[in-house]
């Protein structure tokens, strides 16, 4: 995908160098930010990568996409600020950087493109702010819905008690989404893979899918001592298939 200068130079101007001070970091990440600094960001890249926390550190992933971004590759960048946005979701540059590269891959792929997988259950899950709280309320309601009494001679059920009852079935419902039942996990590919009818190579390819496409993993990984590092995705409605797990990342 070809990018536009002008576009790009947006999202460079929202690069904070505060994204890079970080004294604590392993040493490679710190080799990593001198080599930002210095305009190497292939070098700076090739470092990121090998952080050891590169894929549970919101503020490491970010830099990932800093870095991909320089190297004008949307799709690989949208990955890693995806990963930082669920993770640590509020800070303005990450949110522009975010909606940038994922303007762009929907101006390259299309706004079904991007998300070819999720299905409208598994999307409102992950939208609405569902916790312990919020399974309290649901509890709630229902117990409230449970003792009111009907009035003396009226006849089928009360307004109060039909609302409470449907506020608890809603609640109740959104959060066992939210925890997981019947909900696979969401990731996103770091890197443009060949999808495989099986764990490998040799396997016959099913179709192709670009870095920053988001994708359901099913939990199942391969077992085949020949062909480590496979994980099955569901990647377009009910259609699964194998991509290599280095170029996954789960959210």
């Amino acid at each position: 995908m070809r990018l536009a200068a002008g576009l790009w130079a947006t999202c460079l101007l929202l690069c904070s160098v505060t994204a890079w001070c970080d004294n604590s970091a392993a040493p490679e990440v710190q080799s990593a930010q001198a080599a930002y600094e210095a305009g190497r960001y292939a070098d700076a890249w090739q470092k990121l990568r090998n952080a050891p926390d590169l894929r549970t550190n919101p503020y490491r992933a970010y830099q990932a996409g800093l870095a991909l971004a320089k190297l004008e590759q949307p799709g690989a960048a949208h990955a890693y600020f995806t990963l930082a946005h669920l993770r640590a979701p509020g800070d303005p540059d990450l949110e522009h950087n975010f909606e940038l590269t994922r303007a762009i891959l929907v101006q390259a792929l299309g706004s079904d493109g991007l998300d070819p997988a999720s299905n409208l259950w598994e999307r409102a899950a992950e939208q609405l702010p569902l916790g312990p709280g919020m399974l309290g309320l649901g509890v709630l309601c229902l117990v409230l819905a449970n003792r009111i009494r009907r009035s003396p001679g009226s006849r089928g059920v009360q307004p109060e008690r039909a609302a409470l009852g449907l506020s608890a079935l809603m609640l109740l419902t959104l959060c066992v989404l939210r925890g997981g039942w019947g909900v696979q996990a969401p990731a996103v590919l770091s890197e443009p893979q060949g999808i495989r009818s099986g764990p490998g190579e040799s396997f016959l390819q099913l179709g192709r899918l670009e870095a920053g496409v988001r994708v359901r993993a099913t939990g199942e990984s391969s077992q085949d001592a020949n062909a480590p590092g496979w994980i099955q995705i569901r990647y377009s409605g009910g259609s699964v298939g194998w991509v290599k797990e280095s170029g996954l990342l789960l959210l």
